[in-house]
Formats: structure tokens, sequence, C-alpha cells
């Protein structure tokens, strides 16, 4: 095979060698060209035009700072006297944890829980069961502006189902090419337990120089785990049953949970807002301020009323859902969540909170 080599004009007229290509050089006619510029062009502009009509439909939201729903003042010196419990381990350990993101993720400079207990051992108390009073004496002692107080509640469920699954099994059965071997889908129940664990924490503020309440707030942390059992249980009970305790690591689950939950109150944070929900309070300086201020009785109704609007929209009904599980109402939330999660399964912002959902 013989090499030839091309000769062009360049724009000097000059003659420039291209590099060797195997066979002939065809020279394209002087009318290709202008057509695939006009054709590049074409489709550039297509794709400007294209990208341009793709963002006027992509879905957009706003991150809303919203202040402390426990709103104290930057420079407050606070301590924790206590969170009261019958169960003293997960008290000391969810105050442990509150105490850590405090002091980490809020402006409030808080006191040494070790300043707390040796104020404390002076007065005669029990522990678990700390009053409103004896917190306020012991804030006296330590000069603080704030003490914070909380009383928990738990409750341990379990619930006893079966589900059915399959396994594959081997037959051997001989055949005159040697054994022939068969394999088949078996169903069978498997029985399993749900655990599940549901801590409230009623946490208070209370002000040192006047034993005024300075805030109070409900939040709950609640958490399932799925146990697969050995063998089936006969005659089990119908139904939730509460139990006096649960696997170890679901509780301690549960108090991480809440303990962030708790922090949250505290300190600053964004809530999503789409922008549905922006157009609707246009002009309406009252329904912002409610959100800017963490009025969430006044966002929820603003929500409610714009799901009934357009039940069909999934991000008014995620919204909504946070909006009741800022307000405590789990419940609610949870239902919200559930009609977003069918309404819009693929909306970014409802896919990260199924992700995050126990």
């Amino acid at each position: 095979m013989r090499i030839r080599t091309a000769q062009f004009i360049s724009r000097y007229g000059q003659k420039s060698p291209s590099p060797p290509t195997y066979g002939s050089a065809v020279r394209k006619p002087d009318f290709i060209m202008p057509i695939q510029k006009a054709i590049s062009r074409l489709v550039l502009f297509v794709s400007f035009l294209g990208m341009f009509a793709c963002a006027g439909t992509q879905p957009v939201s706003y991150l809303v700072p919203l202040p402390p729903v426990m709103n104290l003042s930057q420079t407050s010196s606070v301590a924790i006297v206590g969170f009261n419990s019958e169960n003293l381990r997960l008290a000391s350990q969810l105050e442990f944890l509150f105490s850590r993101l405090l002091r980490a993720d809020s402006t409030v400079v808080l006191t040494e829980s070790v300043e707390v207990l040796r104020a404390l051992s002076r007065h005669a108390f029990t522990t678990g069961d700390i009053s409103d009073s004896l917190a306020l004496v012991v804030g006296r002692e330590l000069g603080v502006s704030a003490v914070l107080s909380a009383d928990l509640l738990t409750r341990y469920t379990e619930e006893y189902s079966e589900q059915k699954r399959f396994r594959t099994a081997a037959g051997y059965a001989p055949s005159s090419g040697g054994t022939l071997i068969r394999l088949s889908e078996i169903a069978y129940q498997e029985p399993y337990i749900d655990q599940i664990v549901t801590i409230t924490a009623v946490i208070r503020a209370i002000d040192v120089a006047t034993g005024h309440q300075i805030g109070a707030d409900r939040v709950v942390a609640s958490d399932t785990l799925h146990l697969v059992l050995p063998t089936k249980v006969e005659n089990p009970p119908q139904g939730q049953i509460e139990v006096p305790r649960v696997t170890r690591k679901l509780l301690d689950r549960t108090v991480v949970d809440l303990s962030r939950k708790l922090r949250d109150r505290f300190s600053w944070h964004t809530v999503p807002v789409t922008r549905f929900f922006a157009e609707r309070v246009k002009g309406s300086g009252t329904a912002m301020d409610h959100i800017m201020s963490g009025n969430w009785d006044s966002v929820r109704a603003i929500y409610e009323q714009a799901v009934k609007d357009t039940p069909d929209n999934p991000r008014a009904w995620n919204n909504l859902a946070i909006a009741y599980e800022q307000a405590g109402l789990i419940d609610l939330s949870k239902e919200a969540f559930n009609q977003a999660r069918r309404l819009g399964p693929d909306v970014p912002e409802i896919r990260m909170n199924r992700a995050q959902d126990p």
C-alpha cells in the first residue's frame, strides 16, 4: 500500500503538508463547508434554547433561616440542671450528648456539668426528680442567666408478625445423561418482631433573675428496629404491646436523634421553602414573619391552606410535613410525608426526607 501526502493551501498562500494518511485524499466541494457551518450554528442555537427552556422547569427551593425556638440571648450563661426520668442511664446519656451539641453549635455559654453536680450536692435531692425551684437555687449559686431542665417520658413497644419469604431448594433425580439438578422456589413464613422506641422530652428554660419561664417545648424522637426470629412464636400477642426494655442499639440510636432535635431548639437552622410557597406569601409580610420567627402554628395554618388549594402538589405536602414536625405533631407529619411521597416520589427534597426518615 502506498502512502500519499495531500497538500493544502494555507491562508498565506503557502503549501503546508498535512499528516500522512493512507489512501487517496479527497477534497470536499466548496459548497459543503458553508452548509456544515450553518448546521453547527443551528445546533448550537437549539442547544441554548433547550437549556433555557429546561432551566424554566427546574424545581426551585429556598433555605429560610430560622431563629432558635428557645431563644436565649447570644451571651447567656446557661446551666443544665438535669433531665428527670426513671431511667437514670438514659437521662444521663441524653444530657451528656445534648450538652456537647449545645456547646458546639450554639452561642450560649454552658456551665460545666461538674460545677452543676457540685452545687447540687449541697442540697437534698432525688436523682431523676429535680424540681424547678431547686434548679433556680442552683442557678443562683452558679451565677448563670438561665437554667434548663427537662422531663423524659419513654415508651417501648413490640409487635409480632410474619411475612412470606422464598428460599431456593435443589432437587436431584437420575437421568440418562447423569444426575438432573432442579432448582425450585419454596415459600415459607418468616417470623419477626418490630421494636419501637418513643422518647418525649418536655424541656424548659427558666430565667434565674425573675424565676419566670423563658420558653418550653415538647420534642419527640421515635425509631423502629426490625428483628427476625429463628422460630415461630406459639400464640403470639396481637398488636403492639408495651415491654420493659428494648435492644440497646435501638435505644442509643433514638437518644442520639433526640439530642440533635433538642439542640436544634437552641440554634439557628434552615428550613426548605419551595417557589410555590414563596409565591403565596409574596407581599404578605405577616406570613413571612411567621416563618422567620419560628411561629410554627401560623406556618402550619398557611401550609394547610396550601394543600387544600392544590392537593396534588407534592412539595406543598412536604412543607406541611416539616411544619407539623417542627410543631411536634409527629403522627400528622408522617401522614403528610407519606402523601408527599405518593405524589412525588422522584422530587429531590422528598427523596432526601425519605433517606433521613428512620
